[in-house]
């Protein structure tokens, strides 16, 4: 969902890129065909419309987040080129290039990105190189295109740098906002908001099955009380550790409450399930011994169970209470005097 919710954000970011890059090549396209130079004007006129198709396939769920910013990217990259080549209207066609990198390290991972910008760096020194040999491939002077290098350059490391510490604000923010501070394992919010998108799949029939356990610890209280909330608090991040190893990386392991956890399992079975909670058990009332604690689980299974989120986690909550009072008798409480 983290990854999901990142494409989101780069998505709509793509559509405003796209048809702003789309409106502008065809507004100067027309402006060249009409004022100035007319098979330029055609040649950004078709970058514009390819754009606009770009943008069309692109909402329409045709085309991917990755394969859209890639088209987009080279259809800057061809315009970009044929700026610097032809000079665009009246010599101002060198602006535009400086655009690039802001763009590609926004809607590329930083090494994709870099490699793009590496790219038009090497267009930019082979438009210089045959300047300087005598060749006239471009309007600017030698001086022009040094500068515009070195601009470029610059520009690109400023670009770089901002958008690593950018990256790491962003995810320490998103982490702050998604996580539980004391085990690390994600919190209610991000619990419930990731069961509800994976239920929406559910009822589309993109996932089979998704299982979802309910647990609660038992007799945990009795380390706070003789221990102090210090030691509580210690005890809840190991158990935390030992119910995060017991699941996969692609399942969610929230803490919901005080000593409640729960996990969203997408794709399961049920019977797999009950195995590592049982492995689970076992080893959290070894590890607590001194305390008797224990743990005591539901599941609820998706769309056997139902379909609806309140339905689902309280049909959980009812079975991982069944289990606490089925084995309530068979628990010892460990005395504070003791």
């Amino acid at each position: 969902m983290e990854r999901e919710n990142g494409l989101w954000l780069r998505g709509k970011s793509l559509v405003i890129f796209l048809a702003t890059a789309a409106f502008m090549l065809i507004l100067f396209g027309l402006a060249n065909i009409v004022l100035f130079t007319p098979y330029l004007g055609v040649i950004e006129v078709g970058f514009g419309i390819a754009l606009l198709i770009n943008l069309v396939l692109f909402k329409l769920g045709k085309f991917s987040f990755s394969l859209s910013s890639t088209l987009f990217l080279f259809v800057l990259f061809l315009c970009f080129s044929v700026l610097l080549l032809t000079g665009g209207i009246r010599g101002t066609g060198i602006f535009w290039v400086f655009t690039f990198p802001l763009v590609s390290f926004f809607l590329k991972s930083s090494r994709v990105a870099a490699i793009w910008n590496l790219l038009f760096i090497i267009v930019l020194f082979s438009i210089l190189f045959f300047s300087s040999s005598g060749f006239k491939v471009t309007p600017y002077s030698q001086i022009t295109l040094l500068q515009a290098v070195a601009v470029y350059m610059t520009f690109l490391v400023l670009v770089y740098v901002y958008s690593s510490v950018m990256k790491s604000y962003l995810d320490r923010i998103y982490n702050t906002a998604i996580r539980d501070p004391l085990t690390g394992l994600y919190n209610r919010t991000f619990a419930f908001a990731y069961l509800r998108q994976e239920l929406e799949k559910v009822k589309r029939g993109e996932i089979k099955s998704l299982c979802i356990v309910y647990i609660d610890l038992d007799n945990f209280k009795y380390i706070n009380d003789l221990h102090g909330h210090s030691a509580g608090d210690l005890a809840l991040k190991e158990i935390a550790e030992l119910i995060r190893r017991k699941f996969r990386k692609g399942d969610v392991v929230a803490r919901i409450g005080g000593d409640e956890f729960l996990i969203v399992v997408s794709r399961c079975r049920k019977e797999r399930i009950e195995n590592r909670l049982e492995e689970l058990k076992a080893q959290v009332e070894d590890k607590f011994r001194e305390f008797n604690v224990s743990i005591s689980y539901g599941i609820a299974v998706a769309p056997l169970d139902s379909t609806d989120i309140e339905e689902l986690v309280k049909i959980a909550d009812k079975r991982m209470y069944s289990n606490k009072k089925a084995k309530k008798g068979e628990c010892r409480t460990p005395s504070i005097a003791s």
